[in-house]
């Protein structure tokens, strides 16, 4: 999965969310992220775990398959 580009800087663009916004909302739901590991997902310095994913889907509103992109 390293390989794979994710697209939750696009995805959370077009929701109008900020990456503080997002961090936030994954606080709420128990995972320990902020302002700076957005930041290093959206420029593929870090890549997030599954279970990471699913819930940055949730928040979205999109499905897993969603965030990765080709």
């Amino acid at each position: 999965m390293n390989s794979a580009k994710l697209k939750i800087g696009e995805i959370r663009k077009l929701k109008g969310i900020s990456q503080e916004q997002l961090a936030t909302l994954l606080r709420e739901r128990g995972l320990r992220v902020n302002q700076q590991r957005i930041s290093e997902w959206e420029t593929a310095t870090y890549i997030p775990r599954f279970n990471t994913l699913v819930e940055i889907a949730s928040v979205f509103k999109v499905k897993v398959d969603d965030l990765i992109g080709e």
